[in-house]
């Protein structure tokens, strides 16, 4: 496949080329026989830095990247500008036994007077971005840097270089993908974002070649109508499931309306894999008055996991008028328990303790009252904590209920003389060994005298002999 991706031409040029016209830069860098050498190379007009990192201005924004070891960090600055210098690339390499095993990089810095290894002078943009490639091919551990620098260069045309690179199926996967990561950029400088969609398509249908080299093709396509048309088309013969939610991602990514009339049809349809669909309503909902869309599909989605998905779309809004609707949902004796439980959960982030015991009257059944109890049980208030004793007291409740409230009260930072105090106004064995279970995992002075007030005073046997058994653990 490697050389039915690009013209043979093109690849041809690709590899005699580029190592051509390093070949100079490359021959002082071994004839200085120093573990450390340098070279400096003119860069192009949107490049600039600061020594720590180096920036490019580009049609996304003012791109950042600033250097950690072994790699860097990038950050779009989108509201100021920055401290940043143009001027030539510095390049420093350090080597072992003839192995490049560190190459830094800096813009916008002199060299220091006293600088360490051997300076090699300064080369052109094409040469050095020649020789850096060659580098980024046979050395992984640089690659991130060499990448970065060779695009950097000014005047250097690596269109095809990484286009070969990218469709070697030879190469190691990391170095492939770091390819397609930068071909955009270049192909945009040189004209050839035509050939360049064609290589990131191949790569994508390539049923045999490296699934993540795939998905970083899909990734790299660029934002056209032709390009978006192409995903939606071959989405279907694409054989990974991984690939065809990253076809969803980057079709959601270029917002129009047949992207979204397409996005909803993969959410809507019952043969397509949950997962799938699940994913293309998250991306519809990170659309423009995409929640408002996904609110429409809610009553068309056959599974509920979608409909758990749907809700917590609509309430990552949480308008007043989103959060009644979901209410709504969430009192439907109609709608599914598990879809009931996470419009439970949706209203219980942030809700105030009277909306949740409003909630607890309205729904029915222990386990959405269970759910309605635990998101409240977060709330670390005294009120929260009263009412969870009168649930626990109240014999009108269920005992799942009543044991789920002594349960949250154990986990809340009240007084053990508190819960000490509720096992004589309960009743019933469930409910009292879960309180001795509460008080020896407490296992401070005061639950350690309830449970021995237990063992010689309790009317239950088998009470009496788990209190012992539990203080014992204590100990």
């Amino acid at each position: 496949m490697r050389a039915t991706l690009l013209a043979a031409t093109t690849v041809a040029a690709a590899a005699v080329a580029g190592p051509l016209q390093a070949q100079d830069l490359a021959h002082r860098a071994n004839s200085a026989r120093a573990d450390v050498v340098r070279f400096s190379f003119p860069t192009r007009a949107e490049i600039c830095g600061d020594g720590k990192s180096i920036s490019e201005t580009t049609a996304h924004g003012f791109v950042t990247h600033t250097f950690w070891s072994g790699g860097y960090s990038i950050n779009t600055q989108g509201f100021w500008e920055v401290d940043c210098r143009q001027g030539p690339m510095r390049i420093v390499v350090k080597r072992e036994n003839g192995r490049v095993t560190e190459l830094r990089a800096a813009v916008g810095v002199d060299w220091l007077p006293d600088a360490a290894g051997v300076d090699l002078g300064t080369f052109s943009g094409s040469e050095a971005a020649n020789w850096l490639l060659d580098i980024a091919e046979s050395n992984e551990d640089v690659g991130s840097i060499t990448f970065l620098a060779a695009n950097a260069a000014a005047d250097a045309p690596i269109v095809d270089r990484l286009l070969a690179m990218a469709a070697d199926e030879s190469q190691d996967p990391d170095v492939r993908q770091r390819a397609i990561r930068y071909v955009n950029r270049a192909a945009e400088r040189e004209g050839m974002e035509r050939q360049t969609d064609r290589l990131l398509r191949n790569l994508a249908l390539a049923r045999a070649d490296n699934v993540e080299v795939r998905e970083r093709a899909i990734r790299s396509l660029r934002e056209t109508s032709e390009n978006d048309a192409w995903l939606r088309e071959q989405y279907s013969d694409i054989d990974r499931t991984q690939l065809q939610e990253r076809v969803i991602r980057r079709i959601g990514e270029s917002v129009s309306r047949a992207n979204s009339a397409w996005l909803r049809t993969v959410a809507l349809d019952a043969g397509e894999r949950v997962e799938l669909r699940e994913r293309a309503l998250r991306v519809i909902g990170e659309n423009p008055d995409g929640h408002d869309e996904v609110w429409d599909l809610y009553d068309r989605l056959d599974r509920s996991t979608l409909q758990e998905r749907a809700l917590r779309v609509i309430g990552e809004k949480g308008t007043p008028a989103e959060m009644e609707w979901i209410r709504e949902v969430a009192t439907d004796v109609s709608e599914r328990t598990s879809v009931r439980e996470r419009a439970i959960r949706i209203l219980g982030e942030g809700a105030s303790l009277a909306t949740m015991r409003q909630l607890y009257s309205d729904v029915d059944g222990s386990v959405l009252k269970e759910r309605v109890l635990r998101m409240a049980g977060e709330q670390r208030t005294s009120e929260t904590a009263e009412w969870l004793e009168q649930i626990a007291t109240d014999r009108d409740e269920g005992t799942e209920l009543r044991d789920r409230a002594i349960r949250l009260l154990g986990e809340r930072p009240i007084p053990t003389s508190e819960l000490a105090g509720l096992y004589d106004e309960v009743s019933g064995y469930d409910l009292r060994r879960r309180l001795i279970r509460v008080l020896a995992e407490r296992g401070d002075e005061t639950a350690a005298d309830k449970l021995r007030d237990i063992m010689e005073s309790d009317s239950s046997r088998e009470l009496r002999r788990y209190a012992s058994r539990r203080l014992a653990e204590m100990r």
